[in-house]
């Protein structure tokens, strides 16, 4: 969300900022009792750089989570993914214990999950897609998202939508 960055997405640090305005349990985006977020953390990432821009070197701040998160109350847990291959869904991450995101969450007693995040044609589609196929209630929240292009970012929406995630906003 970084505008330095080499895979900025416009948009993503008032993304960044919303959330971090409405970071407590029980407040929309997040009314629920389990909060965690997920990043690109690249290692080796083989041909995935390739494909795009070098980005989220592991270590590096182009990694972070954007700073307005920095302090975020109530974060859970934070999973990595694409270390040694290009990986887009959050559910290809892991924490820094080895857990995968849906054993996780499974072992949490999570069935529904609100994303949010950056880009929505993307990883955020592809986190949410996961989340439906594993059986989670999936709910996307379109107020604390931001997509690449506003054409793909409709068409991923839709696309949620037909695959039974729910759509909402609170604005």
């Amino acid at each position: 969300a970084d505008p330095q960055g080499s895979l900025y997405v416009a948009g993503g640090e008032g993304v960044a900022a919303r959330l971090a305005k409405q970071s407590h349990r029980g407040e929309a985006p997040f009314n629920t009792d389990v909060i965690v977020a997920t990043r690109d953390w690249h290692i080796d990432p083989g041909v995935h750089f390739d494909e795009w821009p070098i980005h989220c070197r592991a270590e590096s701040w182009g990694a972070q989570l954007h700073p307005a998160l920095d302090d975020l109350p109530g974060l859970d847990e934070i999973f990595d993914k694409g270390r040694d291959a290009a990986a887009y869904s959050g559910f290809e991450g892991i924490s820094k214990d080895g857990t995968p995101l849906i054993d996780y969450l499974n072992s949490h007693g999570v069935s529904h999950v609100t994303i949010v995040g950056i880009a929505t044609d993307y990883c955020v589609r592809a986190t949410a897609l996961d989340a439906v196929r594993a059986g989670f209630q999936t709910t996307l929240n379109v107020d604390y998202c931001v997509g690449v292009a506003p054409e793909t970012t409709a068409a991923s929406i839709d696309e949620l939508r037909a695959a039974g995630a729910t759509i909402s906003s609170v604005s």
